[in-house]
């Protein structure tokens, strides 16, 4: 009897301590609430190129500067930047203030090897500013806007006056030659058009324009100043006019063929390159890296947009996608516009340092040349690559100088 009674309690301590058990680890899962934790998709791991230890810097190869002065021509006076004719030519302006006979004010002509062509005189009244404007046509004769207002035409062949036409005010642009060899002056208060024989042929008043104008292929005229962006027909009748919003135009409209580019100014100038759609309508600004744009862009033949920067590095911009095709940099800073010349080539020069000739399509250096010099004039380049430019009074021919 007593053997049974204590298999009974020994069955129902059993079943008590199961059931115990049993609850305890339910109590316990139930207080304890299940949380599902997503999985982080793996970031890709971008190669980085390690830096060389401190005792190894990374530094730059040494420039190697193989463009040489080829020919200089001596004026001790002002001289202006110089351009380049099709067929070689280079023509700049000398001015003499003691006008002496040593070297007289005058416009002076010289072959690719330096060789001086003639020189044609100019008149320059000493109360007014000496601040010639050249442009070059498509016959070669050399268009001068001078100091009184007139706009002379020279013929290449000896320096002889063809015609001369007085506007009255002074020029604030070089002269623009169309496509049929119309020649398009500017001044404060008007934009006249000039026919290669020398007859107006239209013009209309502008608001403060001190820019130069562009010129389409069908010869819709583009102009910017301090208010609008206005349009006019090739016959000079108003197509229209884009209010510019609280900016004003910075440089001249560079035109490519669906659109045009021009840098506005706001009142704090700061700067933006917008790109417009050719009837005026504003599609968007370019500012790459954010970085305000300086001096006039230039537009290459293979789509590139050129232009200087804020940090004054030179930035090349593919205007088809907007992407940076490259950029080129100075220790000095780039002080100058780019300067597009033949087979593909882009002329930039730095403060106290170097000229250096690129290509256009790719950024990389064609050569270059030591240019210790300050005055932030132009280039201009031939058809043979050679870089013409001057600085304190003297005018330079760079490049690769040829074997013999």
């Amino acid at each position: 009897m007593k053997r049974r009674y204590w298999l009974i309690m020994r069955i129902v301590l059993l079943a008590s301590l199961a059931t115990l058990t049993f609850v305890s680890s339910y109590a316990a899962n139930a207080a304890v609430p299940v949380t599902i934790v997503p999985i982080k998709p793996i970031t890709p791991v971008i190669p980085v190129t390690p830096s060389p230890p401190p005792s190894q810097p990374a530094t730059a190869p040494a420039p190697v500067y193989n463009g040489k002065v080829l020919w200089k021509f001596v004026s001790r006076k002002n001289i202006s930047p110089p351009l380049v004719a099709p067929d070689g030519s280079v023509y700049a302006t000398v001015e003499d203030p003691d006008q002496n006979n040593e070297v007289g004010t005058g416009l002076y002509a010289f072959t690719g090897a330096g060789k001086m062509k003639w020189m044609a005189p100019i008149t320059h009244p000493g109360s007014k500013e000496f601040n010639p404007r050249m442009a070059i046509g498509i016959d070669g004769t050399v268009y001068l806007g001078d100091s009184d207002g007139i706009l002379h035409a020279i013929s290449p062949s000896n320096g002889a006056e063809k015609w001369s036409f007085r506007v009255g005010e002074a020029f604030t642009a070089a002269p623009v030659i169309g496509q049929d060899g119309t020649i398009f002056i500017t001044t404060g208060s008007q934009l006249i058009a000039i026919t290669a024989a020398g007859k107006k042929k239209l013009s209309f008043s502008v608001s403060n324009v001190a820019l130069a104008p562009a010129i389409g292929k069908d010869g819709t005229i583009y102009v910017g100043d301090a208010t609008y962006l206005t349009i006019y027909n090739a016959n000079g009748t108003l197509k229209r006019k884009v209010n510019l919003v609280g900016t004003m135009a910075a440089s001249p409209p560079v035109l490519a063929s669906d659109k045009l580019y021009m840098i506005r100014k706001d009142m704090s100038y700061r700067t933006t390159l917008g790109a417009y759609k050719l009837d005026g309508t504003w599609m968007y600004d370019i500012r790459p890296s954010g970085l305000e744009p300086q001096d006039t862009p230039v537009l290459s033949a293979g789509g590139t947009l050129l232009y200087v920067t804020s940090d004054r590095d030179l930035y090349a911009i593919r205007v088809a996608d907007l992407t940076v095709a490259w950029k080129y940099s100075f220790a000095s800073g780039i002080r100058s516009s780019p300067v597009l010349g033949p087979n593909s080539t882009v002329v930039s020069r730095s403060k106290y340092s170097h000229v250096a000739v690129l290509d256009a399509a790719t950024g990389k250096t064609k050569w270059m040349a030591e240019w210790p010099y300050n005055q932030y004039s132009l280039p201009s380049v031939s058809k043979d690559g050679t870089v013409y430019i001057s600085d304190s009074g003297t005018l330079y021919a760079i490049g690769i100088p040829k074997s013999n």
